[in-house]
Order: C-alpha cells, then sequence, then structure tokens
C-alpha cells in the first residue's frame, strides 16, 4: 500500500475564539486500474481505490504542551470513473471520535490514472437535519 501524509493547522469551525487545531496521520491507499472500455479512440477507464485513514485531531496551542487529543479511523473502497487525459476528485468525510460536536474530518483526493494525491482537507460541523454517509 501507499501512503499520503496527512499534517496541517486549521481553523475549528463552532469556535467563536478563532481557536486552531493540528491535524497529524496518514491515509493508506491501494489502486487497481479497470478498463472499462479499452478500445481507442475513447478508452475509458475507472480506479477501485482502497483508503484506510488513521490520524489525530489536537487542538493547536504552543503555549498548553497538554491538549485534548481526538482519533480518526476510517475505511473505504471507492469505484472512481477517471477520464484519460483528466482527473477525478473524491471527497471522504471521516467522524473524529471522541468529540461530543459530531465534528467531521473532509478529505480530497485528486485521482488520475497513475496516482492519488491529497487535493485538500478542512474540519466541519454536520448539518443539523442532514444524514451524512461516514466512513
Amino acid at each position: 500500500m501507499n501512503s499520503l501524509a496527512l499534517h496541517a493547522i486549521v481553523r475549528e469551525p463552532g469556535n467563536d475564539l478563532n481557536s486552531f487545531v493540528e491535524i497529524t496521520g496518514v491515509v493508506a491507499y491501494q489502486t487497481i486500474l479497470v478498463p472499462l472500455d479499452p478500445i481507442p479512440p475513447n478508452p475509458q477507464f475507472a480506479v477501485i481505490l482502497t483508503l484506510n485513514a488513521d490520524a489525530e485531531v489536537r487542538s493547536y496551542n504552543p503555549r498548553v504542551p497538554f491538549s485534548p487529543v481526538w482519533h480518526v479511523l476510517g475505511s473505504s473502497t471507492e469505484w472512481v470513473p477517471v477520464p484519460e487525459s483528466g482527473n477525478a476528485f473524491v471527497t471522504k468525510s471521516y467522524k473524529i471520535n471522541g468529540r461530543s460536536d459530531g465534528m467531521l474530518l473532509k478529505v480530497k483526493f485528486q485521482v488520475t490514472l497513475t496516482s492519488v494525491e491529497l487535493s485538500s482537507m478542512w474540519l466541519e460541523l454536520p448539518r443539523v437535519g442532514r444524514v451524512e454517509d461516514l466512513d
């Protein structure tokens, strides 16, 4: 399996004090290329993408050495159609375990026929009345 490092300091949503959290961890991934219609002139492909996330989220305040640590664990397998000359994006939602507000770590991946890259990540509070498919 290959892996992508997760490391960022991001604003904590819902907190009026402009506080930040640090995200550290890894997403291990495996890809399998599937030819859907390999005949020219317009070959079509998909990627079976297996993701395994393991990360920690903690309050970021350099002046406070000990802060709460929350964990993120999640696994999924995605079927991602990818155009031959381009890329596709997959956004995954991971529940941050140990938090009472249901906060989610959102990770957006860029998938091509030959690579997987981390496009962006952010934190999000769930919307009231919305059912989210969590991994």
